[in-house]
């Protein structure tokens, strides 16, 4: 779960810096771990965050 949050976190930080090419790399490798569904919806949540700044910056660029 550890992992999958960092790179929840990673990916937020590369759409920050306008590199959405690394963003969707650490998007698929969150993807492809193993959860449980519980693990998986509290990542979501935390993907979501990513894709909110990501709709934010696009509308404001």
């Amino acid at each position: 779960m550890e992992r999958a949050r960092a790179l929840a976190m990673l990916a937020e930080i590369a759409v920050a810096a306008e590199d959405p090419e690394r963003a969707a790399r650490y998007r698929d490798e969150v993807r492809a771990l193993q959860l449980s569904a519980e693990d998986r919806a509290a990542v979501a949540a935390e993907l979501g965050a990513g894709a909110d700044l990501e709709q934010w910056l696009a509308e404001t660029h």
